[in-house]
């Protein structure tokens, strides 16, 4: 299903939100999750609503955990199973960022970071939802999709997928082909988002997404696909929430292509 995220919004709280439209898909912070605004989208969509969450924890933190103190380290991890004890709501999945590309890159340091991550491993495994890991599209860095993939097989921990965080506008007027950047991910997405800048004037149109959207029809993409705006004040997101809306119509099978 297609979807939103408000968590790059300013001033959540004051969203004005009584005429939604047909996005049952919401991506929040924690912090959102106790607001105003998401008890009437639960309230208008009912059983429908996907809860995506990201921000659980800083990526401050998480991905400078290897290079923290011994006791920041078992705090973290002592404290980790409490921020995914969220029964209440319809989550469906929790991303963290540990900055995996600069692991990949620096092989003591990936060392360390699935170290960390075996501590980890009892709460995901638990987890009633996966833990996603972004995965930056275009990739940054030298990280390619197979050194991602390597690093989620080192892990040997189940649970845990990617969140593709594509950039559309960032390949504008460039060569690019969905197939070779996301084939050798596409057996561990769990999550596809469209990042964009509605504030300066970057929107996105069904020319920077059926591409896209194409490629994941035909791999047989069955998760959640969220619009996320880099940034904006409450009014803003209003706007781009209602134009997510008319722009997902588009995109029926019978319209790719």
């Amino acid at each position: 299903m297609f979807g939103f995220s408000f968590i790059n919004c300013h001033n959540y709280s004051d969203l004005r939100c009584d005429a939604c439209d047909d996005l049952p898909v919401l991506e929040l912070t924690p912090n959102q999750l106790s607001s105003p605004p998401t008890a009437i989208f639960i309230r208008h969509f009912h059983d429908k609503i996907h809860l995506h969450l990201r921000r659980l924890a800083e990526k401050s933190l998480t991905q400078s955990i290897t290079e923290q103190s011994s006791s920041i380290q078992r705090s973290f991890v002592r404290h980790f199973s409490q921020l995914l004890e969220l029964p209440e709501w319809p989550i469906h999945s929790a991303t963290f960022d540990f900055g995996i590309e600069r692991a990949i890159e620096a092989p003591q340091h990936q060392s360390a970071l699935i170290k960390f991550f075996k501590q980890l491993a009892p709460p995901i495994i638990k987890s009633p939802f996966p833990i996603l890991l972004p995965v930056r599209i275009p990739l940054q860095l030298n990280v390619s999709g197979a050194e991602y993939r390597q690093f989620l097989n080192n892990l040997v921990i189940n649970n845990i997928a990617f969140s593709i965080d594509i950039h559309p506008h960032e390949l504008a007027g460039k060569e690019f082909s969905p197939e070779k950047l996301l084939r050798l991910l596409r057996f561990d997405i769990d999550l596809i988002r469209f990042i964009y800048e509605p504030e300066v004037g970057n929107h996105l149109v069904p020319k920077a997404v059926i591409p896209w959207l194409n490629y994941l029809n035909e791999i047989a993409y069955h998760g959640d696909i969220i619009f996320c705006p880099a940034g904006g004040d409450a009014e803003l997101f209003e706007q781009e929430y209602h134009n997510s809306g008319k722009l997902s119509q588009q995109f029926a099978p019978s319209r790719l292509e």
